[in-house]
């Protein structure tokens, strides 16, 4: 077994590494669980040694080790296991990715092979992290990444997991890289030469512009923050989870901000904060339960758009528009179509019969956006530091950073008017174009104010000159 725990980062030559991370991958699968289990524990121990950032060199042995032994995110398992080695493997990549700057050019180039192929696992499944079992980690390992996806990861142009350099065809064949990975084929997709270099936070709307621009397919956005909870969602150009609810009153739809930056008093992290946050969130809808405001959370919930629970029908159901206009051979566009559904029945009343039920309903949606040709785009949040803060030089226009737009604010005599211009892109051109739009609105609300102002001042010029011209008539009369 000691030939397993070889170390792969020993040389530098991107080659080599890669060779050295291929071969290593092929000896830990040939092990059986146990032993794999036993290897895993020696790297998880070895990642523990490292994570107060003083061994630079052993973290980046435990990484590229890690990176071998990693496979695809997946399900949890329904049926219990005594041992799991991808627990432990999982946590010595995280354990190695934080202890070590990655925003330091030397230490990012001479870790580029490994964060790419880390890249490329995540990219192979469909799975949303926060249903993968490990998700924790596995949260942590993207949110590394995204740290460095402003710096390029090194392409290692030609050259997958064995180590070999490849043909151009067999690069851009769908799952040919990863079939060893421990995921199925079908969910298995490489990325493509178009692959997106999207900016974390942008919206939604902007976000599907920009990708079905550059694609040319049909959009599915998923947001990757969820709650998890009914009624309780993140709202991004706030930075603050928010409870939505009917107010008891009006009857008007309304909700309660939870703001992530009002926690961090006291000194705590961004993810400390966002924990409390979203737990004052949850706490105050159950209050609005126990008032009998808000209905009891579902406890059957999918984090997979186009997946829900029918608690009419007691099962879960999948659905999405068919691309089909009738039974001709007559295409329309994703979306212009009919809506094509399918139920999922739990075979016994057990929770792992619920939970089997929901998989096959997830996995029977992402089957149908393979086959219509969607383009999944993940939306990740953005967090407090990654805000941007710009100044306009004209007063009355503010940036808002977590709306990612410019905002006009103008007190008239009626009230305060507000405006928000948001640019198409991120590039400097559309913001500017975006500040310019700012700008000749609050040009308008400013000379509509002074308008107001002058029907106010003629107004009140009327009224006084008719009270003279009735303190005049009652003089002569008294007269």
């Amino acid at each position: 077994m000691s030939h397993v725990q070889k170390d792969v980062a020993d040389c530098t030559c991107t080659t080599c590494m890669m060779a050295q991370m291929f071969k290593q991958r092929i000896l830990f699968q040939n092990l059986d669980r146990e032993q794999q289990d036993n290897c895993a524990r020696v790297l998880a121990k070895r990642a523990e040694s490292v994570q107060d950032g003083s061994n630079i060199g052993e973290a980046m042995r435990v990484l590229f080790l890690g990176t071998a032994w990693l496979r695809v995110p997946e399900y949890p398992r329904t049926e219990p296991v005594t041992v799991e080695p991808q627990m432990h493997v999982l946590k010595s990549v995280v354990d190695a990715l934080e202890s070590m700057d990655l925003s330091a050019v030397d230490t990012h180039d001479r870790m580029a092979p490994a964060l790419h192929i880390i890249q490329e696992i995540l990219q192979a499944s469909t799975l949303n992290l926060h249903d993968a079992d490990g998700s924790k980690e596995w949260l942590k390992i993207s949110s590394a990444l995204r740290k460095v996806t402003k710096r390029k990861l090194a392409k290692v142009d030609g050259i997958g997991l064995s180590g070999s350099k490849m043909m151009k065809s067999e690069v851009d064949t769908p799952g040919t890289a990863f079939r060893g990975a421990g995921s199925a084929a079908s969910c298995i997709r490489e990325p493509e030469e178009t692959e997106l270099d999207l900016e974390r936070g942008l919206t939604g709307r902007r976000l599907a512009m920009q990708t079905k621009a550059k694609t040319g397919k049909p959009i599915v956005l998923q947001r990757v923050k969820q709650s998890g909870i009914q009624g309780v969602s993140w709202k991004e150009t706030m930075g603050s989870w928010s409870v939505a609810f009917a107010h008891p009153v009006t009857g008007k739809n309304t909700g309660k901000h939870f703001g992530v930056a009002r926690f961090m008093a006291g000194g705590l992290s961004w993810e400390e904060a966002d924990e409390l946050s979203l737990q004052a969130a949850i706490d105050f809808r159950q209050e609005l339960v126990k008032k009998k405001i808000l209905a009891p959370a579902t406890r059957h919930l999918s984090r997979v758009q186009g997946v829900g629970w029918s608690s009419t029908n007691k099962c879960w159901h999948a659905w999405i528009m068919d691309d089909e206009a009738d039974s001709t051979t007559r295409k329309k566009p994703l979306g212009e179509g009919n809506w094509v559904k399918r139920e999922f029945y739990p075979m016994t009343a057990t929770p792992e019969a619920f939970e089997m039920a929901r998989i096959q309903a997830e996995q029977c949606r992402q089957q149908w956006e393979r086959d219509s040709g969607v383009e999944i785009v993940h939306a990740h949040a953005k967090t407090i530091k990654e805000l941007v803060n710009r100044k306009s030089g004209v007063r009355n226009i503010t940036w808002d950073k977590w709306g990612e737009c410019w905002h006009v604010v103008v007190t008239m005599p009626s009230g305060r008017v507000q405006r928000r211009f948001r640019p198409e892109g991120t590039t400097n051109d559309a913001i500017e174009a975006a500040r310019q739009d700012a700008i000749k609105a609050r040009e308008g609300l400013i000379t509509m104010k002074q308008a107001q102002k002058d029907r106010q001042l003629r107004e009140a010029n009327g009224e006084e000159e008719a009270e003279g011209d009735a303190e005049e008539e009652e003089e002569e009369e008294a007269e």
